[in-house]
């Protein structure tokens, strides 16, 4: 890999949730980043969970890409052997609809001794049944001395096993010197950490997100993970934010007949011919989960789409909270719709670039 890295790539450190007031504005500023990181990074390569967060700034790297005549950048899943089978069907079939270089990061070893023992999440894995080099990186590197770990996210031991050294070795692998994430500022309700948790596990980080995240931060200060830059996109969103940009422009974007700015109560409330499996989100936040981290344990707050639940986090455009009730936000697009003018449509963001 080149060691010279671009000295600044779309970054200000005085920017905030604030200096975004409207969701036009957070994606127009999505697509800049976006935009600045394919033109100046070698090997960029976007973290993609399957979930809400990270498929968005993946489709909006998708539209930049092909508005570039480039290859969109390498999409790596970090599976971590606990996700819904659903996620991993999605990530699948999307990987391929939208012509995706995708790099599946796991740890094999780990893997083979839970195939082989049928273990279930939370049971213990004997470290001994692990390969040489796991075993030298749990005992070397972590400095763990007991004779199991548990298979479960959220521990010491498993988050590094599952989620880091397998990146670690997609970012060596690959010599990926860029890596895009769906990262989003925290609010005060909720740290949202989709991406930093899995960046900074061998840094004995908990994963919480500062409010002095930027847009691009450096990834090349550690001697336990190959250097790297993270280009965080989407940093200004709150929840609903994510879920108004798939309404108003990912999926009319993706779907033609997708009405923009409709927000759908259920899959029988979708437009004639469209589907769950139509949309670039898995359908799981259609049955209740809001999040989908892990199946173990699952989180299914209720029975509405996720979209139509209470929110946790401020946000800007449509109260999806409320169904079809939107709130007077000036440059919402699915106000906009609603209000009989003309939308913002993807491609008059790349033509502004």
């Amino acid at each position: 890999m080149d060691d010279q890295f671009p000295d600044r790539v779309a970054g200000d450190s005085d920017e905030t949730v604030e200096s975004y007031p409207t969701l036009e504005s957070k994606i127009q500023r999505a697509t800049e980043v976006i935009h600045t990181a394919l033109e100046q990074y070698q090997n960029p390569a976007l973290l993609w969970t399957g979930g809400k967060d990270s498929t968005l700034a993946l489709s909006i790297a998708v539209r930049v890409a092909d508005a570039l005549e480039v290859d969109p950048p390498i999409a790596v899943f970090p599976d971590h052997l606990q996700h819904f089978t659903e996620i991993n069907a999605f990530v699948d079939c999307w990987a391929e609809e939208w012509s995706l270089d995708l790099v599946v990061a796991r740890n094999d070893s780990v893997r083979t001794v839970v195939r082989e023992r049928a273990l279930d999440p939370g049971d213990a894995v004997p470290i001994d049944a692990l390969s040489d080099r796991n075993r030298w990186h749990v005992r070397r590197i972590l400095g763990c001395t007991e004779e199991t770990f548990p298979f479960l996210l959220g521990t010491r031991v498993g988050d590094y096993l599952l989620r880091q050294l397998p990146l670690n070795d997609a970012l060596d692998d690959r010599e990926i010197d860029a890596l895009i994430t769906g990262t989003r500022w925290p609010t005060d309700e909720k740290p949202i950490d989709e991406g930093r948790r899995i960046c900074e596990a061998t840094e004995g980080s908990d994963g919480g997100i500062k409010r002095e995240e930027t847009f691009v931060s450096s990834g090349r200060d550690s001697d336990l993970v190959p250097p790297h830059d993270r280009v965080n996109p989407i940093l200004p969103f709150g929840e609903q934010d994510v879920w108004n940009a798939f309404f108003t422009d990912v999926f009319p974007d993706v779907v033609e007949s997708y009405p923009r700015g409709h927000v759908p109560d259920s899959p029988a409330d979708l437009p004639d011919g469209v589907e769950p499996a139509s949309l670039p989100i898995p359908s799981l936040y259609f049955d209740g989960f809001r999040s989908l981290g892990s199946e173990a344990p699952p989180e299914r707050p209720g029975d509405m789409p996720a979209w139509n639940q209470p929110p946790c986090e401020p946000s800007t455009g449509p109260d999806v909270a409320g169904g079809d009730s939107y709130v007077t936000a000036e440059e919402s697009d699915a106000e906009r719709v609603r209000e009989g003018a003309e939308p913002t449509t993807p491609s008059d963001r790349l033509g502004s670039l």
